[in-house]
């Protein structure tokens, strides 16, 4: 049954660089994975929220970049860096997954509290709380078991 299930994984794209990046970390011995992974995870998450309901607004961006320089002390560089990496690494996940096992593994409860916290205020950046973010908040915590 599991060789099965390897081949039919195999045979199938299951999507993106921060997947392959966390499903080869997760069989590594040595979880070499760094603070860079976790930013990147968490700014993801960060993005994710940001474009759930299909709108973009300044006042959504303004907040995504006030979160992630106040959480890491990042520059303007850094923030612009650290943003690209994000877009790529949710545009190339099929999931929430990837992100949640770097959070789960690397921060503690209440890091990860904060990480939800900070969701919920990305939502509510426009004004409006859409049925989508409600649902990623719920799925967040539901992986993070929060």
């Amino acid at each position: 049954m599991r060789d099965e299930l390897e081949h039919d994984a195999a045979a199938q794209p299951v999507g993106g660089v921060m997947f392959e990046k966390v499903m080869s970390w997760l069989q590594s011995s040595d979880r070499d994975h760094t603070d860079e992974d976790v930013k990147v995870a968490v700014a993801a998450l960060y993005y994710h929220m940001m474009v759930v309901d299909g709108l973009l607004l300044r006042s959504e961006v303004e907040k995504y970049e006030e979160l992630l320089t106040s959480r890491f002390n990042l520059s303007e560089a850094q923030l612009e860096a650290l943003s690209r990496q994000a877009i790529d690494a949710e545009s190339g996940s099929v999931s929430l997954f990837p992100f949640t096992v770097i959070l789960k593994r690397d921060l503690d409860a209440e890091q990860q509290r904060q990480v939800l916290h900070a969701l919920q205020e990305l939502a509510d950046a426009d004004g409006v709380r859409h049925e989508a973010e409600m649902h990623m908040i719920d799925d967040v915590a539901d992986l993070l078991e929060a």
